[in-house]
C-alpha cells in the first residue's frame, strides 16, 4: 500500500471516528458544545454561536455528522471521489480554525497539512481494492 493510501485511510477513520464522536456528544452530553466558540477569532462567532447554534445544537450537528461521514466514505473511493473528499475535509478544516475551540484549532491546522500534501497524487483504486490486493 503506497503512503498515500495509508494516510487517506487513516484520515477517513479520523473523519468516521468524529461522526461517532459527535454523536455520542450529542445524544448525551451536547453541554460539551456550550463554550465552543467563547474563544473564536472574531466576536459575532461567539453571539452567533450562543444565540442560534448552541440552543439548536443537535440540529446543527446532523450535517456536520453527515459531512464527516461523506468525508470518510469518499476518501475510501477513488479518482475524483477522493479529490473531492480532500477538498470537502479541507475546507471544513478551516472552517473550524476561527472557533479557536479552547485552543484545538492547531490541531485542525496540523490536519490540514496531511490534507493539502494528499492532493498531489492520483487514486485510481479504492481502499478496499487496495487492501483486497489490487495494488501494490
Amino acid at each position: 500500500m503506497r503512503r498515500p493510501d495509508i494516510v487517506r485511510l487513516i484520515l477517513a477513520a479520523i473523519f468516521a471516528l468524529g461522526a461517532i464522536a459527535n454523536t455520542a456528544m450529542a445524544l448525551f452530553t451536547p453541554s460539551v458544545y456550550e463554550s465552543f466558540a467563547d474563544m473564536a477569532f472574531f466576536s459575532f462567532y461567539t453571539d452567533l454561536w450562543h444565540d442560534l447554534v448552541y440552543p439548536n445544537i443537535r440540529l446543527f450537528l446532523v450535517p456536520v455528522i453527515l459531512l464527516e461521514l461523506a468525508i470518510a466514505w469518499l476518501l475510501l473511493h477513488s479518482k475524483n471521489y477522493v479529490k473531492f473528499g480532500l477538498v470537502v475535509a479541507l475546507l471544513f478544516d478551516l472552517f473550524l480554525v476561527p472557533f479557536w475551540w479552547q485552543g484545538v484549532a492547531i490541531s485542525n491546522l496540523v490536519l490540514a497539512l496531511p490534507l493539502a500534501w494528499l492532493l498531489r497524487f492520483p487514486y485510481p483504486l479504492t481502499i478496499m481494492a487496495i487492501l483486497r490486493g489490487g495494488g501494490s
